[in-house]
C-alpha cells in the first residue's frame, strides 16, 4: 500500500504524462532485453499455470486462486473494453504528438489501457502467494519481483503510470477480498 501511495502521490505531484515521458528517456539495451522477457510474468497463462500447481498443495488454495484469476481478468477486461475504452495507450496518445521510444522487438498496442491487465494479474498472484507463505523474505522478494514486472509496462511503453498502479491496486484488492 505504501508502493501505492507513493505512485499516486507521484502521479498528482508530476502527471501521469509527465512521469511516463521522464521514465521513457531512460533506457539500455541489456534493460530492454530483461524487461521483454520479464513482462511475461503478467501473462494470464502464468497464473492458470500456478492454479494447475497448487493443486499439488491444495485444492481449495487451487480453486480459490482459479476464481481470484478469472474475477481479476473479468473485472479487467470490463473495464478496459467497457468503461474505459478511450484511454489509449502510450503510442496512441502520443502518435502524431512527440516520438517516445520504444524497446527494439516489442510493438505495444495502441488501445485499451486502462487498467494494465498484466499488473493486475502479477499483483494477484505474488499477493495469493505471499499469502500462503509466512516467510517474510520470500514475501519481500515476491513483491519485488511484481513491482519489477509491472514497472516493465511502462518500460516498454505499453502503459501510462496510471495503468499500471490501478491494475496493481485491482490485484491485491481483487485477491484479499476473494
Amino acid at each position: 500500500f505504501l508502493f501505492l501511495a507513493f505512485g499516486f502521490v507521484l502521479i498528482g505531484v508530476f502527471g501521469n504524462v509527465e512521469l511516463f515521458l521522464w521514465q521513457n528517456q531512460y533506457y539500455s539495451h541489456v534493460a530492454d532485453l530483461f524487461f521483454l522477457k520479464i513482462t511475461h510474468l503478467g501473462d494470464a497463462a502464468l497464473a492458470f499455470a500456478i492454479a494447475l500447481l497448487l493443486l499439488r498443495i491444495s485444492v481449495r488454495d487451487s480453486l480459490t486462486f482459479l476464481v481470484v484469476t478469472v474475477l481479476l481478468m473479468f473485472l479487467t477486461t470490463l473495464l478496459k473494453r467497457y468503461i474505459f475504452p478511450e484511454i489509449g495507450r502510450p503510442v496512441e496518445f502520443f502518435e502524431f504528438q512527440k516520438v517516445i521510444r520504444l524497446a527494439n522487438g516489442y510493438y505495444p498496442p495502441g488501445l485499451y489501457s486502462f487498467p494494465s491487465g498484466h499488473s493486475a494479474t502479477v499483483f494477484s498472484i505474488f499477493c495469493y502467494l505471499s499469502l500462503l507463505t509466512k516467510n517474510r523474505t520470500v514475501q519481500f522478494l515476491m513483491f519485488l519481483l511484481a513491482l519489477t514486472v509491472s514497472y516493465s509496462r511502462i518500460y516498454l511503453s505499453a502503459h501510462f503510470p496510471v495503468d499500471v498502479l490501478a491494475g496493481s491496486l485491482i490485484g491485491v484488492a481483487i485477491t484479499c477480498l476473494s
